[in-house]
């Protein structure tokens, strides 16, 4: 709800005993209608706190990863029962195992639960990833 006018990054990532992880922290600038004056536009920030950690899973091309990941919600005010929150936090946990089938194909699924009153219970995902051959590319000319 709302969208984002200005944010800012901080990606952290590395290895630690076999395992990869990646943890990240946002702030964005968040800009909705206000609920007094519809007109006006305001302004608000919204903060996240993610961490994923992936191992390989009996042989390097199985990959089982878990996230941990939070957020503010700055205009949501109600539960999806509709109940009045004040202060609105989102925060999930992410299951997902990949399979690279080819170097340049991988599959994935999993599932997301959420843990708070304004999350999404459940929900699943299937996708893929495939990178296109570098022979497909034109050559870049200088």
């Amino acid at each position: 709800m709302g969208g984002f006018s200005q944010g800012l990054n901080l990606l952290i990532s590395g290895d630690i005993a076999g395992f990869h992880y990646d943890t990240n922290y946002i702030v964005n600038e968040q800009s909705g209608p206000s609920t007094r004056t519809p007109s006006q536009t305001i302004r608000r920030p919204q903060f996240a706190q993610t961490l994923s950690v992936n191992h390989p899973f009996f042989n390097p091309n199985l990959q089982v990863s878990v996230e941990l990941y939070h957020f503010t919600q700055p205009f949501v005010t109600a539960t999806s029962s509709g109940v009045a929150v004040s202060h609105a936090n989102l925060v999930d946990m992410l299951m997902a195992a990949s399979y690279q089938l080819r170097p340049n194909l991988v599959v994935d699924g999993g599932f997301s639960h959420g843990f708070t009153s304004t999350s999404t219970k459940w929900q699943s995902f299937v996708g893929f990833t495939y990178l296109l051959p570098h022979r497909l590319w034109p050559e870049h000319k200088k």
